[in-house]
């Protein structure tokens, strides 16, 4: 019986985060990626073939339903249980991305993982909403300064005139132990908006960026916070 599909050899995948990943070959089977694997181990069937050497693909945004191997392809492996995702290497490759194809990007990954996390931007753009849309969770995180606690303050505003409810949002206090002359207790009683977690300061939050690890894997003392984040993190989703 034939096999309807594709499959795309040498290709240069380039999902929606990250560099491109070069060269790989692409198995389509119906209308869904079934592979992503290195050059020549796709053998070969009755399917059309396509040598799409110095050509860009981007398989994430075909299915929601794609295989676990297409989407461990494109990121980057932390921890034994922890995959990370990069933005968008090159300049402008986003604005070329619609919101829409941001979230089939993010169904793909919660199809795939149990929990997903999205660094969303400061702004209101298509692919921010897009993830807000598809939240069970939206962290909404501050810092002990008036500007940012305003910031957070309109933010909450906006995102509720949108339609997002309430009981969806935990608000995260950063650097919550920083001596400014501004307490977390006075931010909520000025707000009228409850803290809930406080994460502390941390010398080694550059270091973590730059090696591309966990903070809380090179500084233990800020695991406690983090875990307990987490714990509410857990707790609102698996409500929703």
């Amino acid at each position: 019986m034939a096999t309807t599909g594709l499959i795309v050899r040498n290709a240069r995948v380039h999902p929606t985060f990250g560099r491109p990943v070069e060269p790989v070959d692409v198995s389509v089977e119906g209308d869904r990626i079934a592979a992503i694997r290195p050059p020549g181990s796709i053998a070969s069937d009755d399917r059309p073939e396509l040598d799409a050497e110095g050509r860009l693909v981007s398989p994430p945004l075909v299915d929601p339903h794609v295989h676990m191997d297409a989407v461990l392809t494109v990121g980057h492996r932390l921890t034994e249980r922890l995959w990370g995702f990069a933005g968008a290497w090159e300049p402008g490759v986003s604005a070329a991305v619609s919101g829409e194809a941001g979230g089939k990007v993010i169904r793909a990954l919660r199809t795939n993982f149990a929990y997903t996390v999205v660094d969303a931007s400061a702004g209101y753009s298509d692919h921010a909403l897009a993830a807000f849309d598809l939240s069970d969770v939206i962290c909404l995180i501050t810092s002990l300064d008036v500007v940012g606690v305003r910031h957070l303050s309109t933010s909450l505003q906006t995102l509720q005139s949108l339609g997002l409810p309430r009981e969806r949002f935990l608000v995260v206090l950063n650097r919550a132990d920083s001596r400014v002359g501004l307490a977390a207790e006075e931010v909520e009683r000025v707000s009228k908006i409850r803290v809930d977690a406080r994460i502390p300061s941390s010398r080694l939050v550059p270091t973590s960026l730059n090696r591309g690890r966990p903070v809380t894997i090179e500084e233990r003392r800020l695991q406690g916070r983090v875990d307990s984040l987490t714990i509410k993190l857990s707790e609102r989703s698996a409500a929703a």
